[in-house]
């Protein structure tokens, strides 16, 4: 069982005996689970990573004609909401998967950031190209756009893994 679900009940004032209870309970059921359900839990946590790896890269593709079209805080505005509301659904998607340990959760904090970092720097670098050869000279910094995005992409997660489980 969740340490996280131990502590929630020893504070809501379960006593040791109905917490081994639980615990009891829930081993049994995932010893007695089908190994197809197993298997298929494997299949929803990797299907949920893709979803959120091409989910970013469609977002990324989306940005690009506000790249083009804006600039300065404006497009940080843009950029920002649109990260955090992809961000919202990532985060709803990952507490669905509830079974989630926590190599899974440092699997998902670190790789789907990263993967948006790159596909955002890559459509940045991109419009950036795009204006330079039709003369505007109003270009972005790819880092800083990329990190506006990750981050906000990860505030609705971490305060989630922060604040909500307490």
């Amino acid at each position: 069982m969740h340490e996280h679900l131990k502590s929630s009940l020893q504070k809501k004032g379960w006593q040791r005996e109905q917490i081994e209870h639980v615990h009891h309970v829930f081993s049994r059921a995932q010893q007695n689970k089908h190994p197809l359900s197993h298997g298929f839990d494997s299949i929803m946590y990797w299907f949920s990573l893709l979803v959120a790896v091409i989910g970013n890269f469609i977002v990324a593709i989306a940005l690009l004609p506000f790249l083009l079209i804006f600039k300065g805080f404006f497009l940080f505005v843009i950029v920002t909401v649109i990260g955090f509301s992809f961000g919202m659904l990532f985060e709803v998607l990952i507490r669905s998967l509830w079974r989630l340990e926590k190599r899974h959760h440092l699997l998902l904090v670190v790789l789907v950031p990263s993967i948006a970092l790159l596909t955002i720097i890559s459509m940045v670098v991109l419009s950036n190209q795009l204006e330079s050869s039709v003369g505007l000279e109003s270009l972005h910094n790819p880092l800083i756009i990329a990190i506006a995005y990750a981050a906000s992409f990860m505030i609705p997660y971490l305060f989630y893994q922060t604040f909500s489980k307490k």
